[in-house]
């Protein structure tokens, strides 16, 4: 499998929910991206028990 890094171009939403599967809070960015000069969306999660980044434009992540 092939990882490719992909940068926000923009955060469209944040928010903080309980899912059933792990019963603890978890942050959810969902964000527009750029990889490779092709945008797309997608929903970044983190738990919000730790160290939540502080994901804006510019932030990097690989897909």
């Amino acid at each position: 499998m092939n990882l490719v890094d992909a940068y926000v171009t923009k955060v469209i939403s944040k928010e903080e929910r309980v899912v059933e599967w792990s019963l603890e809070p978890q942050v959810i960015f969902k964000v527009e991206y750029d990889s490779w000069g092709s945008i797309s969306t997608t929903e970044l999660w983190f738990g919000a028990w730790g160290d939540v980044p502080d994901v804006k434009e510019g932030y990097k992540f690989t897909c």
